[in-house]
């Protein structure tokens, strides 16, 4: 009995010889053509009722505010165009134009993305039935990945785009590195130049895609023939070359490596603290996201500060666990790199993606996300395949069970979470249940639920907000808006100070302060901050027409008509400014005795 099971999860497919492999039988290739098949629709279904997602978080500044996307910028002018301080991602953004072309809804660039998320998932069934050499494994890694909940932010979050076009061509070019090393001679060089080119690709799709390189170097020294250092180190240089030659371009056009300034502490505190305490929280980080590939039911779109809280000492319980938990991960890893191998390249892909971004190496603009593990989580899912597999000679039936549960789980979380993303007023409303430790998480709320109307919820959240981080300016700007439209002048004053504090150099902060003191009354006080607005903002039109008001009521007509005048040199359409002028001007003459 045990032998007839065993024999049912290898079955006729390409099997390793000598360090080659053999190509299936063509029945085992109509095989693998129907089990793909499979995955690819289990991948499609979980995602379908994302199609209908409205632009939500960085999508609407990223894609349907941007005129580079929207007003059918020149494909070459794409090629150097850096999007915000520090993102520099032209095949990803070339895919966002070609979406703006067909349509100014989001419906094709929802299908786009749910159509990468299914070519990856192939590449991850081809890889894996490479990997472990098992129908029941492979199918098992694929289907986990098909349907796994973590995915939903990639994939449903228009912006995730890039991580499924870097994943998907990574994938594709260690598949062509693997074809190249069991191709005969002759197909050697096409299958080496279609993975550097993929490779090329990847890098231009998303900056960590250099991650790659450990990849390569992994899956050679598995597959490569002959097995040494120097051949390995001479396959890896044409990849170190294409990746030199990408960091050189993105330091010119980016003018730095990483970021040229950091993340706000709102963002990423960990790029405010020392070393050690950084090193510390992304080990902690880490181990959480190893929590969620295990147990992916409990999904935010923010983890800001202070939903992780930052580990301060090495005594901290989440510090201990994480490094307990790795220590242990790494002594199964080097026992089983002679009995369970596939383990070993499991491991690589799962943490070499995240060598750059876990702020290990360096800081970037988050502590946490969600999209960070789409590709890293194939490696999640290829230890369970193998797992799968081991345990399918002996329990059969009951291995298959059990992956038909989890699979058809994790499906209906990945439904139930796509929900979440139909708009932002959704989006936020999930996150303030799921992160609420999260100063921004309440104030994205309480800003959504002031532009609603709710006063009274919205200056809970935005109370919250502050309470967590208390100089957060931006969620005093929004508290002060909320109480003022509830009459609380007295408070919005406060908070509109504290905002003018927190950040002096933002114009809106110091024009809602002095509009809120013009609205009890002191005029001199509210003049002093609208004049600091403008000297900060000389191009702010709103703050200059209100000091040309206030001026106006003290009957300073040629200081008045001065900033009227100078409010419509920067907008003509400013009726306001263009009565109050002309108002200002009779004042003038009538007094003047024209």
């Amino acid at each position: 009995m045990g032998g007839s099971r065993r024999a049912a999860g290898r079955g006729k497919h390409a099997s390793k010889v000598g360090g080659k492999i053999r190509s299936p039988s063509s029945r085992g290739r109509r095989r693998q053509g129907w089990l793909a098949l499979v995955v690819g629709l289990l991948s499609l279904v979980p995602f379908l009722n994302g199609l209908q997602a409205d632009f939500t978080l960085d999508d609407v500044k990223v894609i349907r505010d941007n005129p580079m996307v929207t007003g059918g910028e020149s494909p070459l002018r794409l090629l150097t165009w850096v999007d915000r301080p520090e993102i520099y991602r032209p095949v990803t953004m070339l895919t966002y134009v070609a979406n703006a072309q067909t349509g100014r809804g989001t419906l094709g660039y929802h299908l786009v993305n749910v159509g990468l998320h299914v070519l990856v998932t192939l590449a991850v069934f081809r890889l894996a039935w490479v990997v472990l050499d098992s129908p029941v494994g492979t199918v098992a890694t694929a289907a986990l990945f098909a349907t796994h909940p973590i995915h939903t932010e990639a994939v449903t979050n228009i912006v995730g785009r890039a991580e499924l076009l870097a994943a998907l061509l990574v994938l594709g070019s260690l598949l062509a590195l693997v074809q190249a090393s069991r191709d005969e001679a002759r197909h050697r060089t096409a299958w080496c130049v279609v993975s550097l080119t993929t490779f090329a690709g990847s890098l231009l799709a998303k900056e960590s895609a250099l991650t790659a390189i450990v990849l390569f170097a992994v899956v050679h020294a598995w597959y490569g023939l002959p097995r040494s250092v120097r051949r390995t180190a001479i396959v890896l240089s044409p990849y170190v070359l294409i990746a030199m030659a990408y960091l050189g371009l993105r330091a010119y056009l980016v003018g730095s490596l990483t970021m040229p300034t950091p993340p706000s502490f709102v963002d990423n505190p960990l790029a405010h603290v020392s070393a050690l305490p950084r090193l510390q929280t992304a080990l902690v980080v880490l181990w959480e996201y190893l929590l969620l590939l295990a147990l992916p039911f409990r999904l935010s779109a923010d983890y800001s500060f202070n939903q992780v809280p930052i580990v301060v000492s090495a005594l901290d319980p989440r510090f201990l666990l994480a490094t307990g938990t790795f220590a242990s991960l790494a002594i199964g890893l080097w026992l089983s790199v002679k009995r369970a191998p596939q383990l070993v390249l499991a491991g690589a892909f799962l943490f070499a993606p995240l060598a750059l971004t876990t702020n290990v190496l360096f800081t970037i603009g988050t502590i946490k996300a969600e999209r960070l593990l789409y590709l890293p989580s194939f490696g999640w899912c290829l230890a369970c395949g193998w797992l799968v597999m081991r345990f399918a000679g002996r329990w059969y039936r009951w291995s298959i069970m059990l992956l038909a549960l989890i699979v058809t789980a994790y499906g209906a979380r990945a439904w139930v979470r796509n929900r979440d993303w139909q708009d932002n007023a959704t989006v936020y409303a999930a996150t303030v249940e799921t992160s609420p430790g999260s100063a921004k998480a309440h104030y994205n709320w309480g800003t959504e639920l002031v532009r609603q109307g709710r006063l009274d919820d919205a200056i809970h959240h935005l109370s919250t907000a502050v309470t967590i981080f208390p100089d957060y300016g931006l969620a005093h700007g929004n508290l002060g808006l909320a109480l003022a439209m509830k009459g609380r002048l007295a408070d919005a004053t406060w908070h509109y100070r504290e905002a003018a504090r927190i950040e002096p150099a933002n114009p809106l902060a110091l024009y809602n302060l002095g509009r809120i003191l013009e609205l009890q009354g002191r005029v001199d006080e509210a003049a002093q901050q609208l004049a600091a607005a403008v000297r900060v903002n000389p191009g702010y039109a709103d703050a200059q027409y209100l000091v040309g008001t206030l001026l106006l009521r003290q009957g300073k007509l040629d200081e008045a008509i001065r900033l009227f005048a100078a409010t419509l040199e920067i907008k003509p359409d400013h009726v306001e400014a263009r009565e109050s002028l002309r108002r200002a001007l009779i004042r003038r003459d009538a007094a003047s005795g024209r």
